[in-house]
């Protein structure tokens, strides 16, 4: 019993505290190499299926070719979701990058919540962008090269202002601002960037 007392009444070392900002850019490392491994791993086996006796540089050889080739035979046949996950991407790798840039380059210490919040937008808007595109092609067709002014004089004011307005209010809307906190903020940038977007045309 005494041994026993004696052991309970040795002191015991504190558990270690977890500091956030050692954890995070461990996560975000661990994140990274997880994609690059699962990119890297679909694009040199996308000829899996048929590279038997190829030798390694003519699997590396044709991957960009072949990778391209899927991606438009994925496109035709999946045409919706193809764009909608492009679309997600792209906002996820925009949000890194613009990251990248606000911290003065590159960096583990970016916050993976705020790609998460992009890409969700990003996965909504993907839909919007590809219903608009195609009610678009039906009212005013490609084929009709007369309507080519009116159609792209409608994407560079009605669509970007629309898209811009709907990505704010959706960015408000996910960090849980009040509709009137969102309704300024769409507001305060919708001539803005408008301006903009007519100066780069």
């Amino acid at each position: 019993a005494a041994r026993q007392d004696s052991f309970a009444s040795m002191p015991t070392a504190p558990w270690p505290q977890l500091d956030m900002k050692t954890v995070e850019p461990l996560f975000n490392l661990a994140v990274i190499v997880a994609s690059v491994v699962f990119v890297v791993n679909l694009l040199v086996t996308i000829d899996a299926d048929v590279w038997r006796g190829w030798t390694w540089e003519e699997v590396l050889l044709r991957v960009p070719g072949d990778s391209w080739a899927a991606y438009e035979s994925t496109l035709e046949m999946e045409p919706l979701m193809t764009k909608v996950e492009l679309n997600t991407l792209i906002y996820a790798l925009g949000d890194f990058i613009a990251q990248a840039v606000e911290g003065g380059g590159l960096s583990l210490n970016f916050s993976l919540t705020r790609m998460a919040r992009n890409a969700l937008i990003g996965f909504c808007l993907g839909f919007f962008a590809h219903y608009y595109y195609e009610l678009g092609e039906m009212l005013l067709p490609s084929e009709n090269r007369m309507l080519m002014p009116l159609k792209i004089g409608i994407d560079q004011t009605f669509y970007a202002s629309l898209w811009n307005s709907l990505y704010f209010a959706a960015l408000g809307l996910l960090k849980g601002k009040s509709p009137e906190w969102i309704a300024t903020d769409v507001k305060s940038k919708f001539w803005p960037l408008l301006k903009v977007r007519a100066r780069a045309r």
